[in-house]
């Protein structure tokens, strides 16, 4: 094992995050984000002391696979085991439950030798405490500051929207029609941890036009492409939505961004802001999928002295209902989580061949695409699927050869593949 696996085996016990659950026809996986009990009751509970504690945190992702008859007992020891519930740890060589654990950070597997722990939950007096060291920065960013991200990011010319393949994750830009460089990020995820094996082995970004990063919410496998794919990005401005009950990995990461003044909050009174490229939307709905932030995306391009404009919904992982009135007419929208299960209608279509993308990891842990989501877009009449899978995509682009990158390929992988 690892010094790193080592020192997990010693630092027990630990806070635990639950990130949910998954059931298949074997058995059942629970996942969960955890953190040494003594080190995170070190973090002050405010002031900056505490962004600067956070971020140097250790953090662990731990899987603990279960046969069904087993995951009632789960259930038992640390109650419903769903997104945002905290247990304690315990490891021990006498533990109910076998554990598979990765650094969070590099995704790097620690479980050679498969520690075992007790689980329980946490009372509300422990984990009042918790939370208050776990929360993630509060930074006051005014309306001003965001106008300057962003309002003055200047579109020069034609544009159109990128979706990456990054595996089971999400990564789409705004990019220049001229050099194919992202002027925007919209989301810097990847396939990571139980999904890790659908990730890129290598993938260079562009950051040529200092493309600021807009978060559409705390979920890693938006965001966790700045650890795992091009750490150049958490050199980039990045945009959030401020969002209750994360886990410690994420908190962290907003940490180290906000300690080098890179993190800028969306207001919680800001429903809504026009800015050059479309209009960045506050989601309405709940839990971390349901209440960050969504792009209409609003493009150009030119075909001869004939122009094209076009409207693309970036919805990141949250339901369509939480987005827009159901009215509102696109030429192409990327399904939203991953092509699994959400809320609301699909959106509705214009032109002869609509087109939607769909950013997913093959084998994927969650099975996405979910056939009754795919059903119901063509349904809805959209009539072209593009997948990351099969290579980067271009959204809403009409030239009649596939864009060009500005570098050739030298110093960046995003050529685009299909359109």
């Amino acid at each position: 094992m690892t010094s790193d696996g080592s020192m997990f085996t010693k630092q027990t016990p630990y806070f635990a995050f639950c990130h949910g659950f998954n059931k298949d026809q074997k058995g059942v996986t629970v996942s969960f984000d955890a953190v040494s009990a003594s080190l995170l009751m070190d973090v002050p509970e405010e002031g900056d002391g505490r962004y600067s504690a956070l971020a140097k945190l250790i953090t662990y992702n731990i899987d603990i696979r279960l046969p069904h008859d087993k995951f009632i007992e789960l259930k038992d020891d640390m109650g419903y085991p769903e997104e945002g519930s905290w247990s304690r740890m315990d490891v021990s060589s006498g533990g109910k439950y076998t554990l598979a654990v990765r650094n969070a950070d590099t995704d790097l597997n620690l479980d050679e030798e498969q520690p075992r722990a007790f689980l329980r939950q946490l009372s509300i007096n422990e984990l009042e405490p918790v939370k208050k060291r776990v929360a993630l920065p509060r930074i006051n960013t005014s309306r001003s500051e965001i106008k300057k991200l962003l309002i003055g990011k200047r579109i020069g010319g034609p544009t159109f929207i990128s979706v990456y393949n990054v595996g089971q994750g999400l990564c789409c830009a705004l990019c220049d029609e001229k050099s194919a460089a992202p002027l925007l990020y919209f989301d810097f995820g990847c396939g990571c941890y139980a999904n890790a094996h659908t990730r890129p082995r290598e993938m260079k970004f562009c950051f040529s036009q200092e493309p600021p990063i807009v978060l559409s919410h705390w979920h890693s496998d938006h965001y966790m492409g700045a650890k795992l794919l091009d750490d150049a990005a958490l050199d980039m401005k990045w945009l959030a939505p401020y969002q209750y009950n994360v886990c410690t990995t994420t908190s962290k990461f907003a940490a180290f961004l906000h300690c080098n003044r890179n993190l800028l909050m969306w207001p919680d009174d800001l429903s809504y802001l026009n800015v050059p490229f479309g209009t960045i939307v506050k989601c309405k709905g709940g839990m971390l999928n349901r209440s960050g932030l969504a792009l209409i995306a609003r493009t150009y391009t030119t075909q001869g002295e004939n122009e094209h404009s076009f409207k693309t919904l970036l919805p990141g992982d949250a339901g369509y209902d939480d987005i827009c009135d159901s009215n509102m007419i696109f030429d192409a929208f990327v399904a939203t989580h991953h092509g699994g299960d959400t809320t609301g209608n699909v959106p509705k279509s214009m032109g002869d061949e609509p087109i939607f993308a769909i950013s997913y990891g093959n084998r994927n842990s969650y099975e996405h695409p979910k056939d009754q989501r795919m059903n119901d877009i063509m349904n809805a009449g959209w009539r072209r699927r593009l997948n990351t899978v099969d290579g980067n995509i271009a959204l809403c682009w009409r030239g009649d050869n596939l864009p060009m990158l500005g570098c050739g390929g030298k110093e960046c992988s995003l050529h685009i593949q299909q359109i």
